[in-house]
């Protein structure tokens, strides 16, 4: 196992104005392609104080797929506000907002990624898969 480094860029952050902008990230496998395996992977992230902040496991044939992306979205519901209309929660949230495979990391915060492949698949053999994290940011 060597020592590989990595760093994730941030989307530009306009310095002449004032604003919060609010990175959430889910981390996903992305595929050289998307052809889909039945492996089974469990993924864990733990931030420095050792608390888990998401632990999946599952078949990959069940994430949920964006082109050669898989992810894991958590559980939500529906809560009506009145009018007809509703608010959607989300429900199982860990702490840094750990909820499925996202998450909303802290600016001082250290985080350790953990992937286990506990079930093979042989046909997967050659194909190149890569843990990324996928940001979206909201301003406030």
């Amino acid at each position: 196992m060597g020592d590989a480094t990595f760093q994730a860029e941030f989307p530009p952050i306009d310095l002449s104005s004032a604003g919060k902008r609010t990175f959430g990230y889910a981390v996903g496998l992305k595929f050289q392609d998307a052809r889909r395996t039945s492996a089974v992977v469990a993924i864990t992230l733990r931030n420095e104080h050792g608390e888990v902040v998401f632990a999946q496991k599952r078949r990959l044939t069940d994430w949920t797929w964006r082109r050669n992306l898989a992810v894991i979205n958590g559980g939500s519901i529906e809560v009506p506000i009145g009018g007809g209309s509703v608010r959607i929660e989300n429900q199982g949230v860990g702490p840094d907002g750990g909820w499925g495979t996202h998450f909303t990391p802290r600016w001082s915060g250290r985080y350790t990624l953990i992937l286990e492949v506990l079930q093979p698949d042989p046909e997967a053999a050659g194909l190149v898969v890569h843990p990324v994290i996928e940001g979206y940011t909201a301003w406030f």
